[in-house]
């Protein structure tokens, strides 16, 4: 083998091992981090954006790619906490929770966790022990008059970015055996928005239980999801906002460009340096020679 050629194939090597190190060390300290493989998930449609046809940075949009970090039942803080404490992610108040419906191995559900209710077994109704810190009247209403004992439904007012009054169909949750437990109530913010209601009974007829809980959502990697949406043939289902194309065209545009360019301003520099050294060699010689010269003159005085 030509020894320029398998100069190259070491050094081609080398780099495809030391990205694949890089990769191999990222993956590991995300699955350190959020306590479940894998760490990352890809969101597949456009419940949670807080807008039709725009992506924002913050949002969890279409195409966004979240860490899924396994949490304590203590650590979930459900939109009506937060109401009371400001605590918000992903644009509105609380945490946004993963969770399989039913607890079965099917695609997970992307959505904010609204309350969590309680289930009363000696009044057969319902506690939502989250609304006791809200005004009643102001911030919600319920058929008992309070936050306890409640047999028909539950109203928020003035609930998420599109300020709706997000209505909970207790009853409905009565009649259902099988509903009759803990559990969260969870909604897609952009679905409260176009009168979609929760996902109780729509998506998942049960208060969705701790233990179906993947992940509470953390952190976002924006647009880059799209690609593998974009293989998986889910957008033609769920198209990602326009901009979201846009900006992950420029993404990867700067991905490419920086390190060449990078490297161009680091030629420059070396080439300079270069220089700078020849010129300080050719400087030291010249001095070198008027030293030399100086002293066979001494020489031809004496």
């Amino acid at each position: 083998m030509d020894e320029k050629l398998k100069k190259e194939s070491l050094e081609w090597i080398k780099e495809v091992i030391f990205a694949a190190l890089i990769i191999t060390i990222i993956m590991g300290a995300l699955y350190a981090y959020t306590g479940r493989w894998p760490p990352l998930v890809v969101v597949e449609s456009g419940s949670m954006q807080h807008s039709d046809d725009t992506s924002y940075v913050g949002v969890i949009d279409t195409g966004d790619i979240v860490l899924a970090k396994k949490s304590d039942f203590s650590e979930i803080t459900t939109y009506v906490k937060g109401r009371v404490t400001g605590y918000s992610t992903y644009g509105d108040y609380g945490d946004v929770i993963i969770y399989r419906p039913y607890g079965k191995d099917t695609t997970p559900i992307i959505h904010r966790a609204v309350l969590y209710l309680e289930w009363n077994e000696t009044g057969q109704s319902f506690d939502a022990p989250d609304l006791k810190y809200l005004d009643y009247g102001t911030d919600y209403r319920t058929d008992s008059g309070t936050w306890y004992d409640i047999r028909e439904g539950i109203e928020i007012i003035d609930y998420g970015y599109s300020n709706k009054v997000l209505s909970i169909n207790i009853r409905y949750l009565l009649t259902n055996p099988s509903s009759r437990h803990d559990g969260y109530i969870t909604a897609g913010d952009h679905n409260v928005a176009k009168n979609l209601g929760i996902d109780q009974p729509r998506i998942c007829a049960e208060p969705v239980k701790y233990e179906w809980v993947v992940g509470k959502a953390v952190g976002e990697l924006p647009w880059f999801g799209i690609i593998k949406l974009l293989f998986s043939g889910t957008l033609g289902t769920h198209p990602a906002p326009a901009n979201s194309w846009q900006m992950l065209i420029l993404s990867i545009a700067l991905i490419i460009a920086v390190p060449i360019v990078a490297e161009k301003i680091m030629d420059v520099y070396r080439e300079r340096r270069k220089t700078e050294k020849e010129a300080e060699v050719v400087e030291g010689e010249g001095a070198i020679s008027e030293t030399i010269a100086g002293e066979a003159d001494d020489e031809e005085i004496f």
